[in-house]
């Protein structure tokens, strides 16, 4: 986990190693749908890059 502040701009990023999932892919749940409509609720740039077997990365941008 990393939070950072540079360019008027506060950076959280969450990453890890585990065994990923496939982004193109439509899971049941409300998990990534509810995050990407709290991002979007707030006016924040949200970026999910996962892959099977890879891991998975989530950064929040938030301009202030």
């Amino acid at each position: 986990i990393l939070i950072n502040c540079q360019s008027n701009c506060i950076i959280l990023l969450i990453r890890d190693n585990g065994i990923g999932f496939d982004t193109a892919k439509s899971y049941n749940g409300n998990g990534l749908t509810n995050m990407k409509k709290r991002a979007n609720e707030i006016k924040a740039d949200l970026k999910i890059e996962s892959g099977e077997g890879n891991g998975t990365s989530i950064q929040l941008t938030l301009k202030l």
